[in-house]
């Protein structure tokens, strides 16, 4: 049968952090992603970008192996293990795990992986953080809804930082930063993405707005995320080795 949105997507927690204050910054480390043996790729009539095409809900099971998805028992696709959803508790009203936002949540980023760290906005005591929604492989924008979703046990570590970070999800891996917005259109997202950016950069190299803005124009790729969900997602990624970030 079809599903509906909102509350079907999958997430552990609330996790309390001893010590998180509202305004602070929470830092989520992903250690490890273990997955199931197997990921589920769906398709339902109304839902995600093309579902005005789709005339029947229809499922396909991929055979999750060492480092790579067979799809179809034809495509042997690379593995590229993420983590779909990880936020902590918003401020005011309760948003739905489907759903992204400053405060995280769904946000179908696939730079957040293993070794990646995620800097969250803590907006109440103890932060409450939740994760899930995993994939074995998913490609940037999540077009028909689903990644290979899969069931998965991950490893982090959490702390607290002192640093000022925006207030709204930023990921640092080994080689960028990615700032992530979402907004209820893509070009919406895509502009504060910018902003934000802007910003980091102005506070982190002592930058004028005009310089800052123009660095972005030449080093920062403005990436889509996910245009599926209830609000869309595109983050900036910011590379760190040329600005000695």
């Amino acid at each position: 049968p079809q599903f509906e949105v909102p509350g079907f997507n999958p997430a552990t927690g609330p996790i309390a952090v001893h010590g998180a204050a509202v305004g602070g910054t929470l830092c989520v480390e992903i250690h490890e992603i273990a997955l199931a043996s197997h990921g589920v790729t769906t398709v339902s009539p109304g839902f995600a970008l093309l579902g005005d095409r789709v005339s029947a809900p229809a499922t396909r099971i991929a055979v999750c192996e060492r480092d790579h998805v067979w799809f179809l028992d034809r495509f042997r696709l690379p593995l590229r293990k993420m983590v779909g959803v990880i936020g902590v508790a918003p401020a005011g009203e309760q948003v739905g795990c489907d759903s992204p936002g400053p405060h995280g949540g769904n946000l179908d980023t696939v730079d957040i992986a293993e070794g990646s760290r995620v800097y969250l906005p803590v907006f109440t005591e103890g932060a409450l953080l939740y994760l899930g929604d995993v994939h074995a492989v998913m490609a940037d924008g999540e077009i028909c809804g689903t990644g290979s979703e899969t069931q998965a046990t991950v490893t982090l570590s959490t702390q607290l930082v002192d640093e000022e970070f925006p207030r709204s999800p930023v990921i640092e891996t080994e080689d960028a930063w990615c700032i992530v917005r979402s907004a209820v259109t893509a070009i919406e997202a895509a502009r504060d993405a910018a902003a934000t950016a802007v910003d980091f950069l102005r506070s982190r190299l002592s930058l004028s707005f005009d310089d800052a803005y123009m660095l972005l124009s030449l080093v920062g790729d403005h990436r889509i995320s996910q245009l599926v969900n209830p609000l869309m997602t595109v983050r900036v990624r910011i590379p760190r080795r040329p600005l000695g970030l």
